[in-house]
């Protein structure tokens, strides 16, 4: 329930948050590698636990594409991309 969720995830919607494990970049994740580098701040958009953990839908602060010649672009639009508890702490700027 969403009233469990709140009270035990480790990070809440609203809340900042920072990356601080290496995402795997594969299949549909191929040119996230500098939005979701260790580091990386942004904002919990939602908070969901499945599988045995929690998993957030993490909103960069920054977010670049790749295009087809492979030149990065900052995006004013960010994705969100969900990410388990393992990949993200509170950020200490929050």
């Amino acid at each position: 329930s969403e009233a469990l969720l709140e009270r035990y995830a480790p990070l809440k919607v609203g809340q900042k948050a920072v990356i601080v494990a290496k995402v795997k970049f594969e299949n549909g994740w191929a040119g996230r590698e500098k939005t979701l580098a260790m580091g990386a701040t942004g904002t919990i958009s939602s908070v969901d636990f499945a599988k045995g953990k929690f998993w957030f839908d993490f909103v960069p602060d920054h977010e670049w594409w790749k295009d087809h010649e492979g030149n990065e672009h900052e995006t004013d639009s960010p994705h969100s991309d969900c990410l388990s508890e393992k990949f993200l702490a509170a950020s200490p700027e929050a």
